[in-house]
């Protein structure tokens, strides 16, 4: 008898714990719902969240309807807070539901929600990457143009110094060459002084007419009597430093003289006394 007794009592305990599961399941509670916006208007399409002490299979919505509302059946009883989003905008309310009552919800979107900046943060990076690019090519260009101009100038200097240097180095070769040919000319007038005596002559006919020759024309005689009495234009040119046409001048004067013969030979000049000149009678 006492067996049976416990029995009994721990069914009720049973029944009296698992009550309100079996009502809630079974509580033909139904819940109503509008989501509207902050001009009271109804939104369709609403995203929706149910946060409910739910046992049980209750097929809530996931969205409003085209009329902006929503409808669940069997709803579980006691507390439970609705979510809706849309168009940037959410909002929350909380339900009280009885069982094998109806009750209703309105849900208004008056906060706003806050997006993820991460596009605008992936963008700046981007944006600084770019910069950097920008700034190592501008940086590697400029070290380039820096140097190229840096060659150019350093070549541009070395061309003027060579310049400078070539222009001295003629004028020290000029100066030398114009103080040679004043050298020699000098040693050529000395010796036309010391040589125009008759007895330095060795042709008695040349002596005789000697004395009356321009200096130019003494100097040819003095260097082709030097040479054996013969000898090239080009040779005199050298030997006497006259000038090019200074000696044809005077080469002309003396054939004229019939002091000298100027023939052709080939490409050169050949320039001698004539037989009577050398003639010593």
């Amino acid at each position: 008898m006492s067996l049976k007794k416990g029995k009994i009592i721990l069914l009720l305990f049973f029944l009296f714990v698992l009550s309100p599961f079996f009502a809630s399941a079974s509580s033909n509670s139904i819940v109503r719902g509008e989501v509207i916006d902050q001009d009271n208007n109804l939104v369709t399409g609403a995203i929706l969240k149910f946060d409910c002490l739910d046992v049980s299979k209750v097929n809530y919505p996931d969205k409003t309807d085209d009329f902006g509302t929503f409808r669940v059946e069997n709803f579980p009883t006691g507390d439970c807070e609705i979510f809706a989003q849309a168009n940037d905008f959410i909002g929350s309310s909380i339900v009280h539901v009885e069982q094998e009552k109806s009750s209703k919800i309105i849900i208004k979107l008056n906060q706003k929600v806050v997006k993820s900046n991460n596009w605008f943060f992936l963008l700046i990076f981007l944006f600084l990457i770019l910069l950097g690019i920008i700034a190592y090519a501008t940086y590697h260009l400029l070290k380039a143009f820096m140097h190229q101009k840096k060659d150019e100038l350093k070549k541009e200097t070395n061309n003027k110094i060579h310049l400078e240097s070539k222009k001295i180095k003629n004028y020290i070769e000029t100066k030398n060459d114009l103080e040679i040919k004043k050298e020699i000319k000098k040693d050529n007038y000395k010796k036309i002084e010391t040589l125009s005596s008759p007895a330095f002559i060795q042709s008695k006919r040349l002596a005789t007419i000697f004395v009356a020759l321009s200096k130019t024309e003494k100097q040819v005689v003095i260097y082709l009597q030097e040479q054996s009495g013969k000898a090239t234009q080009a040779a005199i040119r050298h030997g006497t430093y006259l000038p090019r046409t200074t000696l044809g001048r005077t080469l002309q004067s003396l054939e004229q003289k019939k002091i000298i013969i100027v023939e052709k030979e080939g490409k050169a000049v050949k320039v001698t006394f004539t037989p009577w000149i050398l003639e010593n009678e």
